[in-house]
């Protein structure tokens, strides 16, 4: 789940446009290995936005607002994925599925994003300042 972080932080850093199109290339890529059918593309389309113009206006760019924004994204995505994928598609065993798979990968996800802040914050400034 890192690549919804990671659309995070690059649309808190790049803002609104680039947040969109650089969401709408790792969707696409992860809809490439997946088999999500644009599902992927379109929601880090709306992530890289709504992340993006939220830091344009309201929200200030550090690493709390980028945990806050990932916390809320993450379990949006996570639970619809599972949700349509496991009680509308009618698979055994959802519930165990979410406990022993989708839950754990929220929370390693979270473990890992101030790395990735830190990353993306690194190369920002590395690059912004030639």
């Amino acid at each position: 789940m890192l690549l919804i972080p990671a659309v995070v932080c690059i649309a808190m850093f790049e803002r609104d446009t680039a947040g969109m199109f650089f969401g709408l290339f790792a969707g696409a890529l992860w809809d490439m290995n997946a088999s999500g059918a644009s599902f992927n593309a379109l929601y880090l389309f709306a992530v890289g936005f709504i992340c993006g113009t939220l830091i344009n206006t309201i929200m200030r760019n550090n690493i709390i607002t980028a945990k806050l924004l990932s916390m809320i994204f993450i379990p949006v995505y996570v639970i619809g994925y599972w949700f349509f994928h496991y009680i509308v598609g009618g698979l055994d065993m959802a519930g165990f599925m979410f406990l022993r798979y989708y839950l754990p990968s929220i929370a390693y996800t979270a473990l890992f994003l101030p790395l990735l802040f830190i990353g993306v914050r690194s190369i920002e400034k590395h690059y912004s300042e030639e």
